[in-house]
């Protein structure tokens, strides 16, 4: 039996902070506004009273406390994956001195749009890109970062890499809270915005400032499966499409105060893995506009005409394919873009044998020993946190030293190598692994 109704700002395990919008069944079932952005039917007693102001019969939910103990195990559960967790790569970069401070000096230049971060696999990409993502955010940027995937988010596919990237859209607002997409869209919706006028997001601006975005335009704005329309394509050839969006996200951004938007592409190599000949140059249609919508080339500007000896229509300058059914749709919204973007590439032919080969470049060096030497320790820092154990200091250095010299330069199997040989020590001296006789 319900014991008092639940109203105001509420917390879910799942979904987070919340507002009660109203209820059904009697009260068993709550609708409620997420501050990410979505709106849920949820149960009741999933529920507990976040503000101090609320009275509720309901009592509060017993939760697990986020002690230094448990975020050290997350950090070690993510070393055996040869990774950082998102909440401490700001303070578990070492040895990148130099690429960060050159990343920075190029966010803060207008005229620079295009970065192309270089290295090995295991070499760190995926890190200093993530470090980047909580620079820029600190520095007035929003972000959004795609893992790009011959599958699920292949760059032949741009309504998959524009969904990606939208469900990790971030930005900082004035009050300094890191908020999702659909924040962004509220908080654009209550300026006048020349994006009113944008093709695809004028629609949910206009939403958002009278009835509130239903979900099934949500769905379709994020590009997710939807009968809406105008028609949000998922074919490769739209890449004009989905530039045009980003470019306006990249407007809006400057709108509400923030320096721009910033895309982050990791594993961009992938571009041409398990891809036929056709999906390799939608792919690099794709990324080429992406390079030229940054920069804002004028030759965006074109006319669009169909090609005389090729299917589609290609703008008349810029060479790029345009969608058919979207031909009218220009990359760019209006310049300049504020967008910025950055690949992370491993050595390729793509990078020697495409226009890739005139773009910027930050070559990533394999860490020097001094600062392998201090990751190991900061490792082992971690590993005493979260196990109260730690192999006594002349057992350390010999697995650093056999670490140091058996491995193939990648830093990725360097902490995954670290952590399990911990494991091991640990283990054996509790006793739960016996040494064969």
């Amino acid at each position: 039996m319900n014991e008092g109704p639940i109203e105001g700002v509420v917390h879910h395990p799942t979904h987070g902070r919340g507002t009660v919008c109203e209820s059904r069944f009697r009260g068993f079932q709550l609708k409620v506004r997420f501050d990410k952005g979505q709106v849920r039917w949820v149960r009741r007693s999933d529920l507990r009273v976040s503000s101090p102001d609320v009275q509720a019969g309901v009592a509060p939910k017993r939760t697990v406390t986020d002690t230094p103990r448990l975020k050290y195990r997350r950090m070690v559960e993510a070393f055996k994956l040869g990774i950082v967790p998102d909440e401490a790569v700001h303070e578990f970069t070492f040895g990148r001195s130099t690429e960060v401070e050159s990343i920075r000096a190029w966010l803060n230049d207008p005229d620079r749009s295009v970065l192309l971060l270089v290295g090995g696999y295991g070499a760190g990409k995926t890190h200093l890109l993530e470090y980047t993502s909580w620079m820029a955010l600190s520095d007035g940027y929003a972000c959004a970062m795609v893992e790009l995937d011959a599958n699920e988010a292949p760059l032949h596919g741009p309504k998959r890499v524009y969904r990606r990237l939208l469900q990790n859209f971030r930005y900082k607002n004035t009050e300094g809270r890191i908020l999702g997409f659909r924040d962004f869209i509220g908080e654009l919706s209550s300026q006048n915005s020349p994006l009113y006028n944008h093709k695809f997001l004028g629609g949910p601006l206009r939403q958002a400032r009278t009835s509130g975005i239903s979900e099934e335009m949500w769905n379709w704005i994020e590009g997710h499966e939807s009968w809406m329309t105008p028609r949000l394509f998922d074919h490769t050839t739209c890449a004009n499409l989905y530039c045009y969006l980003l470019s306006g996200l990249g407007q809006g951004a400057k709108s509400i105060g923030l320096n721009g938007l910033l895309l982050l592409f990791d594993e961009a190599e992938t571009l041409d893995v398990g891809a036929t000949g056709y999906q390799i140059e939608r792919g690099l249609n794709f990324l080429r506009g992406l390079a030229m919508t940054c920069k804002s080339a004028p030759e965006l500007g074109d006319d669009v005409a169909r090609h005389w000896n090729a299917p589609g229509s290609f703008g008349a300058r810029s060479r790029l394919q345009y969608s058919g059914h979207y031909s009218q749709i220009p990359f760019i919204l209006q310049r300049p873009s504020h967008l910025k973007a950055i690949f992370g590439f491993a050595p390729s032919n793509v990078l020697r044998q495409t226009f890739l080969a005139d773009e910027e470049r930050l070559e990533l060096s394999n860490l020097a020993d001094d600062s392998l030497r201090e990751v190991f320790q900061h490792m082992c820092d971690v590993y005493k946190g979260a196990h109260e154990f730690l192999p006594d200091q002349r057992v350390l250095d010999r697995i650093f030293s056999l670490l140091e010299q058996g491995l193939d330069d990648s830093t990725r199997m360097f902490m995954k190598t670290a952590i399990d040989t911990m494991d091991i020590r640990r283990l054996t001296a509790i006793g739960r692994i016996t040494r064969s006789p």
